[in-house]
């Protein structure tokens, strides 16, 4: 501690180059004369964004574009080498052909070298990138926000506003992944290009969140005629508003940059092939079920509507639900989730408790004078009932700010609780669309279904639907849902419940010539669909595993496969076969770490693992979400829990039940 003290007694800040209530960067020369550049996160969460991207940072120390850590720092910062380099925000724009193509072409190749190691950056952004005076080569900076790929939840607004990819306004349901990255550098090429982002800079944020969700920017070529018509199509693809219409990996946008530098390029994405093979964003086959919902999203603008979605799991009932993001949000709504776990029951309502805090978070998101005006309808509202909801929602309890009530009364303050529960969405939703989706129904508990009849028991809510998705299989005859569904068939007939069933064989064409981006699929999909039944998450799998296993494999401008090898390969197992392999290949700690995680279930503390789960989230079998961890699908955290004996769940149970016991005092 002594000689950190002297050493930064005999130093000095040379220029204070960046400084907010968040972040403070200076340019310091320390006692040998050495220059670095210190990065200091201030405010909330800064030691965590500052854990965040020292990580990060020695993950990506071997690729270049990045910054490299100069040592160790000092407390409470980090210290990069200064390369003396300007950012892109400080040189004047719009840029010459030659040049733009040069610097699309290294940040590309920057970018394709940090996917390639599981980093999504989530802020491209001018300011953020460095150009090389003497060598015109960008590095790209400021990873306190990178993450995993699909680790973004979709709930809030994450990176510079302009430069925003759709799906990280949080308004689309979908989760930010490097394909949002090539958003936010097409943004970035298109204001090299004519001297502006797509949408301008100096506006109202709703404006800015509106116009990535909605509108299509005019052609780079058609605001600066000096643009290339190649070049400006290439613009536009990045600038797509589905991820899958996009350039899919940053080693397909070098090809094609590089390709027109040299003037060979006749068609776009010839060789753009995704880091990880997913479906489309349109939803194949789904055009009932999705305009059901919107119907019953409708009808809740003059009252409340309840609606289940049942089906197999991996059919697509999450996705579906998904789709309404954008019309809600275009309606100046509110959507939040809640999912119950198979593995742990909460008495209190679980998933429903879940929605209501990230609403309380939505809520205190908003702007402090939007924020004072909600909490003062609700405390109103509410009455001496606020005390009950602060004691239940701690997102609520800082929202309302008022003294939690506790009650020796258990049934007086559960009736109370319950009728404080719908003021509180009739106050929230005021006649604007608030939808409340809940997972997994058939893992709920008592209190969750004291909900959904008090949403029954109150259709004047104005703009609130209830949506909640279970598997019908196993709900039988005895369980609590029953009763729920009884209800709305008899209110409701046939409107009150979406049914989704796995896709014939046409449909699955469809969706795999989508994956692939291939004219047809027919004879692909009728292998697959003997394996998977037409279950689109198990397709999904079963494709992304014949291309890690070198059957699928990229060829030129398409895909080559072999039909004997594929029928081979898919004839061995199910999909959760599959997954298991591929949890038993994981290195033993991960493996040990994604064990504990099968037998907690939910969002798990990353300190209860006691191992990284690094190449489990490589591999796509976990999402890392700041310091908890969950599983991408059910799917995957049955294959976990499948592989362990009943000897060794029984063990890890008693171990995890001893670590978070308290300490005796």
């Amino acid at each position: 501690m002594w000689a950190e003290r002297q050493r930064v007694t005999s130093e000095r800040v040379d220029e204070l180059l960046y400084d907010s209530d968040r972040t403070r960067v200076s340019r310091v020369r320390l006692a040998d004369g050495t220059l670095v550049v210190r990065k200091q996160p201030l405010g909330a969460g800064a030691a965590e964004r500052l854990r965040n991207e020292i990580a990060v940072l020695r993950r990506l120390e071997s690729v270049d574009g990045t910054p490299k850590l100069a040592g160790d720092g000092v407390e409470g910062a980090l210290e990069l080498v200064d390369s003396g380099a300007r950012t892109l925000a400080d040189l004047e724009m719009p840029w010459a052909t030659d040049a733009l193509l040069d610097l699309g072409l290294g940040l590309a190749e920057v970018l394709a070298g940090i996917h390639r190691r599981g980093v999504v950056h989530r802020d491209v952004s001018p300011a953020n990138v460095l150009v090389d005076a003497a060598t015109k080569r960008p590095t790209l900076i400021d990873f306190e926000l990178a993450t995993r790929p699909g680790s973004t939840a979709g709930e809030g607004l994450v990176g510079t506003l302009p430069y925003l990819a759709p799906e990280q306004t949080g308004r689309t349901g979908r989760p930010a992944d490097h394909r949002s990255d090539l958003y936010s550098l097409g943004a970035t090429l298109y204001e090299l290009a004519t001297g502006q982002p797509p949408f301008g800079r100096d506006r109202d944020p709703l404006s800015l969140v509106h116009d990535h969700l909605a509108k299509v920017p005019a052609a780079p070529a058609e605001v600066n005629p000096q643009v290339p018509a190649l070049l400006s199509e290439i613009i536009r693809r990045l600038l797509s508003k589905e991820p899958e219409q996009r350039y899919q990996s940053g080693e397909g946008l070098a090809h094609d940059l590089e390709q027109l530098r040299a003037g060979r390029l006749t068609v776009l994405g010839e060789r753009d092939f995704p880091i990880r093979l997913a479906p489309p964003a349109q939803l194949i086959g789904r055009e009932a079920p999705l305009a059901a919902l919107r119907a019953l999203l409708d009808e809740a603008h003059t009252g409340s509507a309840l609606a289940l979605i049942t089906g197999p799991p991996g059919v697509g009932k999450t996705a579906l639900v998904d789709r309404l993001r954008p019309a809600v949000a275009a309606a100046g709504g509110r959507f939040v989730t809640g999912k119950f776990d198979q593995f742990h029951h909460d008495a209190g309502g679980g998933a429903v408790r879940e929605a209501f805090d990230r609403l309380g978070d939505q809520l205190l998101a908003e702007p402090e004078d939007v924020v004072a005006e909600v909490r003062t309808r609700l405390r109103e509202a509410l009455g001496t009932d606020a005390g009950l909801i602060a004691a239940l929602m701690p997102s609520f309890r800082t929202l309302l700010d008022v003294a939690p009530e506790h009650s020796d009364d258990p049934r007086a303050f559960l009736a109370r609780l319950r009728q404080a529960g719908m003021t509180l969405l009739r106050t929230v939703a005021n006649g604007a669309p608030l939808v409340f989706f809940l997972d997994d129904l058939q893992w709920a508990t008592g209190a969750a279904f004291s909900y959904l009849d008090d949403v029954l028991d109150n259709p004047d809510v104005p703009g609130l639907l209830v949506l909640g998705a279970y598997r019908e299989e196993e709900v039988d005859e005895a369980h609590p849902l029953t009763a729920v569904l009884a209800r709305l068939h008899r209110d409701r007939g046939d409107a009150g419940e979406v049914r989704l069933a796995n896709l014939g064989v046409d449909d699955l064409g469809v969706l795999i010539a989508g994956m692939l981006r291939l004219p047809e699929a027919d004879r692909l999909a009728e292998v697959l669909a003997g394996r998977t039944g037409g279950n689109p998450f198990d397709t999904v799998e079963l494709l992304n595993a014949l291309r890690r296993e070198g059957v699928l494999v990229p060829d030129g401008g398409g895909w080559r496969w072999d039909p004997a090898a594929v029928r081979d390969f898919v004839g061995h197992g199910d999909v959760v076969q599959l997954l298991t392999a591929r949890i038993a290949a994981l290195p033993a700690d991960t493996r040990a770490a994604v064990d504990v995680m099968a037998c907690v279930g939910g969002d798990v503390p990353l300190d209860l693992l006691g191992a990284p789960l690094t190449a489990a989230a490589d591999d796509g079998l976990v999402v890392v979400d700041g310091a908890s961890a969950r599983f991408r699908h059910d799917r995957v955290q049955q294959a976990a829990f499948g592989r362990l004996t009943a000897d060794e769940r029984a063990r890890l149970s008693l171990s995890l039940a001893r670590r978070l016991a308290p300490a005796p005092e």
